[in-house]
């Protein structure tokens, strides 16, 4: 029996590599030339607005696309096509020269809430899984404003607003691209409207956290309905990467479970995931772990993880 691959976070900036994948291995995602067409934002903006959905202008070093309508862009992100994690992303002002390198290209910048969708695309159906909230940001990272730090996951209340509009951009997208597999795409809500900020064609970070709040696999369906584990109705799950504020070595003695590490059964929601080796050195910015909180709002979540950032931290300033 083959052994599927499925990609993760980067893989869509891997895919000469993908496609050698491809030709020895089922891939449990969508093809690479789909992947390719899906993260090219020109392609992305035209596409929703063109189903009446709401663009985001999109400039490159040979055009720029702006949607229709008066349009006044004040401020754009600059992205790199090559990077994860909003590590490489920043804000530029419009009357800044526009010196783009051929893998950058800036998109309108808008601000407000900030969504992850999931969704599961199979045999031409396109099923929003759920959604959660995104976390952007953090004092450790004081030059990386959009750096992703993590997901919280929406109560159906919260997510009920916004399904139905979420699902027929699903429908859209996945159709468009042929879209197969996990995959996610990422929104912000403003006051002019629901923007699509990216697509993600792969396994996202939001994923493991929806499968822990709703108790069932994603990567099983349609099965994984008869195997849902039973979850408090109220479940919050949220999650939240912990980056080294300096340069550090983890001493050779360290032990994780001094803050909380356990052993977890896989269906668990974990104290800490994504633990460093004893003797790990890091440097600033660098991700050291993740901190995991179950509760049952959203605003609960987000202040547990914050709180459980700093004992983390705490822990971490006295080494060297």
């Amino acid at each position: 029996m083959e052994i599927p691959f499925l990609p993760t976070g980067g893989w869509e900036n891997r895919l000469e590599e993908l496609n050698r994948i491809e030709s020895s291995r089922p891939l449990w995602s969508s093809s690479p030339s789909a992947i390719r067409q899906a993260r090219n934002p020109l392609i992305l903006q035209q596409l929703l607005e063109q189903a009446g959905f709401d663009g985001l202008a999109v400039r490159t070093s040979k055009q720029t696309w702006m949607p229709r309508g008066e349009i006044d862009v004040r401020e754009w992100i600059r992205k790199s096509r090559g990077s994860t994690g909003g590590m490489a992303v920043r804000r530029v002002h419009s009357r800044a020269p526009i010196s783009l390198d051929a893998d950058e290209f800036d998109q309108q910048y808008v601000e407000g809430e900030l969504f992850s969708a999931q969704f599961f695309s199979t045999q031409g159906k396109h099923e929003l899984l759920g959604m959660t909230r995104l976390i952007a940001g953090c004092p450790e990272l004081p030059d990386r404003p959009f750096a992703y730090v993590g997901n919280i996951s929406c109560p159906p209340a919260d997510a009920a607003a916004l399904n139905s509009e979420v699902e027929r951009m699903g429908q859209l997208l996945g159709e468009a691209f042929s879209l197969r597999g996990p995959w996610g795409i990422d929104l912000c809500r403003h006051a002019s409207g629901l923007y699509v900020l990216e697509l993600n064609p792969r396994y996202t970070a939001g994923m493991e956290v929806l499968e822990l709040a709703t108790g069932q696999s994603f990567l099983e369906r349609p099965h994984s309905l008869q195997k849902r584990r039973a979850r408090p109705a109220d479940l919050i799950v949220g999650k939240a990467t912990i980056y080294a504020p300096r340069d550090f070595l983890l001493p050779a003695d360290w032990n994780w479970s001094d803050l909380g590490a356990a052993s977890y059964d896989c269906w668990d929601v974990p104290e800490l995931s994504d633990l460093a080796r004893p003797g790990t050195r890091f440097q600033a910015g660098d991700p050291v772990c993740t901190v995991w909180e179950r509760t049952t709002t959203v605003e609960k979540c987000d202040k547990l993880l914050d709180r459980r950032r700093g004992e983390i931290h705490s822990a971490f300033e006295q080494l060297t």
